[in-house]
């Protein structure tokens, strides 16, 4: 006779196994709506829902207010995404809430962070790595995606140059003019387009970027550009066992 022990599986009695589903998700799809007829329009709200330590994409497809919709072109546009505990400068118990307190900031002047995939046809891919996060906090936070699309060009004197220094964030040259420039618009140089977000004065700004190769003498072109937020909603990391 064959001895069984607690919790073994009688073979006369058929095998009885116990299985697992593991679900490896895809990205994250956020429709996100850049208005057109107006700004009373809301942005798409979701929850994006994760575990501590996964890394992730979200797929992002930029449509207008139209009915049906039609996609909206993100060309020479800049996407920058946030997730963090809440809205504004608000400093609570030593904690700021809004972008200056960011725990993940993605922008697309780096393809490693927000890439994107069709840029006619509004298709972009941010990028969330498992560094950003290992050690998210267990709290609520929220999330947000902004787009900057150029309107028109702003008129520059010819030839004229700019110089920037790698690892600063300001732009400036004897022989530039940012006199009819904005906080939100965009400058390209070196093939980048990043944000404005300050103009100095009518030779110097401050932007939105510091990975730059040193260059005494750039090029440079100035736009114009209409800014929405496009989408946010709540962003809640559950906790994980394996660390």
């Amino acid at each position: 006779m064959t001895a069984f022990r607690p919790g073994d599986i009688n073979p006369a009695l058929g095998h009885v196994g116990l299985g697992i589903l593991g679900v490896y998700k895809g990205p994250q799809e956020v429709v996100g709506v850049f208005p057109e007829l107006s700004a009373t329009v809301q942005a798409h709200s979701q929850e994006i829902k994760f575990f501590r330590g996964d890394s992730f994409d979200i797929d992002l497809q930029l449509q207008n207010e139209f009915d049906p919709p039609s996609n909206s072109s993100l060309d020479g546009a800049v996407v920058r995404f946030a997730a963090k505990q809440g809205h504004g400068v608000t400093n609570i118990a030593g904690y700021l809430t809004g972008n200056e307190g960011a725990l993940i900031i993605k922008r697309s002047y780096d393809d490693s962070e927000i890439e994107f995939i069709n840029a006619t046809n509004g298709r972009a891919k941010i990028k969330i790595r498992r560094d950003d996060t290992f050690n998210h906090p267990l709290v609520p936070f929220v999330w947000d995606i902004e787009v900057a699309v150029p309107i028109a060009a702003i008129p520059i004197p010819v030839g004229s140059t700019v110089c920037v220094m790698a690892g600063g964030d300001i732009i400036m040259d004897s022989s530039a003019d940012f006199s009819k420039a904005r906080p939100g618009d965009i400058i390209e140089v070196q093939g980048r387009r990043v944000l404005i977000l300050n103009v100095i004065d009518p030779r110097a700004i401050q932007v939105d970027f510091t990975d730059w190769t040193t260059d005494k003498a750039a090029e440079y072109c100035l736009f114009e550009t209409r800014t929405r937020t496009v989408a946010s909603g709540p962003w809640t990391a559950k906790g994980d066992v394996i660390r």
